[in-house]
């Protein structure tokens, strides 16, 4: 006979343990709940993405931004970083040689600031400054190379960065060069929202 209990950590996740009637408990995480059959599920898949990233913020810094939403909060757990253009090298950003003053990734929560790319000014740094050393460029059949900066929210913050719900909470990119000449340049953000 097993007994269904539910411990909690200490902090925000649940692990669910079952006690033998013989006194040994064994635990493991619990399943998430589960919204009742027939009705809208509360936790839904999340992904959005800013274009045309590729524009001139050497005078004026142009900040693209993730912000909070009327309805839900939204965990992202995964962020991707793409540029595209006619080569993609290390140390240049596409094909642009290394930048000025670089471009920047932060997140606000709760009112404090945190880069998670700080004057990245080339290929190289983004993603040595994001902890992505899996990223390959690619070819695409027009020629062109297309470098990806995969960022893990999700191994620095247990269960991704929270922009909650009609907070001031947010995500920014920030362009203070002249990036122009890239063929392109989309920022994916990628998680997860709660819907209640």
């Amino acid at each position: 006979m097993t007994i269904p209990v539910k411990l909690r950590n200490g902090g925000a996740l649940d692990i669910c343990a079952k006690v033998s009637s013989h006194g040994g408990v064994s635990t493991f995480d619990c399943p998430p709940d589960l919204a009742p059959i027939g009705t809208e599920n509360r936790i839904q898949f999340f992904r959005t993405s800013i274009t045309g990233m590729n524009t001139d913020g050497s005078t004026n810094p142009i900040d693209y931004q993730l912000v909070a939403d009327q309805n839900f909060d939204i965990f992202i757990t995964k962020i991707l970083i793409v540029i595209e253009d006619s080569k993609v090298k290390e140390d240049k950003y596409g094909s642009i040689a290394s930048l000025t003053n670089g471009v920047d990734l932060l997140t606000f929560e709760s009112g404090t600031e945190n880069y998670l790319i700080e004057a990245g000014k080339n290929y190289g740094q983004l993603k040595a400054q994001a902890g992505d050393t899996g990223s390959e460029v690619k070819i695409k059949s027009t020629g062109a190379e297309i470098g990806v900066v995969s960022i893990n929210l999700s191994d620095f913050v247990p269960g991704g960065v929270r922009i909650g719900r009609k907070s001031k909470d947010r995500i920014s990119f920030i362009v203070n060069d002249d990036l122009t000449g890239l063929d392109s340049h989309t920022i994916y953000f990628l998680g997860n929202k709660h819907i209640k």
